[in-house]
């Protein structure tokens, strides 16, 4: 495991209250199937270009530098580092991009 994605892996864990996120962390190039509870939900990776598309589409970030990381039952959790190592996570909830405000502890529309 690469130290980026451990540190990204430790991140995640700090925000499992919030947001229960799986404890996969699978190659961009693949569908990931995450268990919940009784029901297998699987992902495409036409669901996750196009959620990696939308998120690029309203913050002009790099989309090399935007890393799925799992989902919450319905919608996609990616995440971004920037230059200074501050991870910003973000949501793909149907047609709609949030970003996660650790302060205010929700989900904002963007």
């Amino acid at each position: 495991m690469s130290l980026g994605k451990l540190l990204l892996y430790i991140f995640v864990i700090g925000m499992a209250s919030a947001v229960i996120l799986p404890s996969i962390m699978g190659p961009r190039g693949s569908g990931t199937s995450i268990k919940t509870s009784d029901t297998s939900i699987k992902i495409s990776q036409g669901e996750v270009n196009s959620c990696l598309n939308r998120i690029h589409e309203n913050t002009m970030y790099d989309k090399d530098r935007l890393n799925y990381i799992g989902n919450d039952g319905r919608s996609i959790i990616v995440t971004y580092l920037n230059d200074m190592g501050k991870t910003h996570k973000f949501m793909c909830d149907g047609n709609k991009v949030k970003l996660w405000a650790k302060g205010a502890g929700m989900w904002m529309d963007m």
